[in-house]
């Protein structure tokens, strides 16, 4: 098994993913609770209504009892992927530096 992370794109779409998953997150986490989208005024009391409702069974209710934990984990784990490819980029950078600070006539 590898050790390391095989990164198949730049740095800079892995940061711009993890800001969308990170606003995403935080709408989830912030949304109504589950007694303010299941209400009637919510999805209206009609046939359109009735099958707005359905989408959201019984089986559904945990996450949205748990949705500002699991909304602040999207929102951690998208801050953590900005983090990941800033210290990637500054430790890139050092490698080069260090590289290029070798003298070739030494040796």
């Amino acid at each position: 098994m590898a050790s390391y992370v095989s990164i198949n794109t730049s740095p800079a779409a892995i940061r711009s993913a993890g800001g969308r998953l990170t606003d995403l997150g935080s709408g989830f986490r912030d949304a109504g609770s589950w007694a303010d989208i299941g209400a009637l005024e919510e999805f209206g009391d009609d046939k359109f209504g009735a099958a707005m409702r359905e989408q959201y069974p019984a089986s559904t209710w945990p996450i949205w009892d748990n949705k500002m934990s699991v909304g602040q984990s999207l929102v951690d784990t998208g801050q953590d992927c900005m983090t990941a490819m800033d210290l990637y980029e500054q430790q890139e950078g050092q490698n080069a530096a260090n590289i290029s600070s070798i003298d070739p006539r030494v040796g």
